[in-house]
């Protein structure tokens, strides 16, 4: 039979803190990803959503575009750029506060 590792009062504490932390980042990053997401046009939005959409496949959703899978994954890819450069500054402005 293994110990049971059993933290101190002060990890345990440390632990809690780093935790929060985590939290607070992560709903800080989901608020400024829902803003980056209200920047992009009804289109943009609308791509991702069918793209991202649970069961949804890549290349029926070309053909329902009338594009190519791949012109399609680009597309993807640039949404994706322009969300990551949006989060990033956003998020930077608002640790900076």
């Amino acid at each position: 039979m293994r110990d049971r590792h059993v933290f101190g009062l002060e990890t345990t504490e440390l632990l809690a803190a780093e935790a929060e932390e985590h939290a607070l980042r992560l709903e800080i990053q989901r608020e400024v990803l829902g803003k980056c997401l209200q920047k992009l046009t009804a289109e943009q939005r609308s791509l991702l959503e069918n793209a991202y959409a649970p069961a949804a496949r890549i290349d029926t959703l070309a053909e329902q575009k009338g594009l190519t899978p791949m012109t399609l994954y680009k597309k993807l890819h640039r949404l994706r750029l322009l969300l990551a450069e949006c989060t990033r500054r956003a998020f930077e402005l608002k640790n900076d506060l």
